[in-house]
């Protein structure tokens, strides 16, 4: 979760950071997608998709900090399209476990 147009993580965020990096670490093949939202309306939505992007990849620079291979982190930066969920968020899946 975000406040307004801040791109950093949260320090809330590191107990998750944390459990991502295990999980990453315990498992050679899995991959991470990493789908990150924005608030914004139809005339923000290109400012919304760059600060989704800007969010994604403050993430994956964080994970990649902990030894996780930037390869294995696929991002994707939806802007303002936030499937009915909080617009300010990044949401986490697990791939090829």
């Amino acid at each position: 979760m975000f406040d307004g147009a801040a791109t950093n993580l949260p320090d809330a965020t590191e107990t998750t950071v944390d459990r991502i990096v295990q999980r990453l670490r315990a498992s050679d093949t899995a991959r991470l997608q990493l789908r990150s939202y924005a608030t914004g309306t139809s005339e923000t939505a290109r400012e919304a998709r760059q600060l989704s992007l800007a969010r994604a990849l403050s993430l994956r620079e964080r994970l990649t900090a902990f030894g996780v291979r930037s390869g294995r982190i696929d991002v994707r930066a939806l802007g303002i399209d936030n499937n009915g969920g909080d617009p300010d968020r990044i949401d986490v899946e697990f791939l090829n476990e």
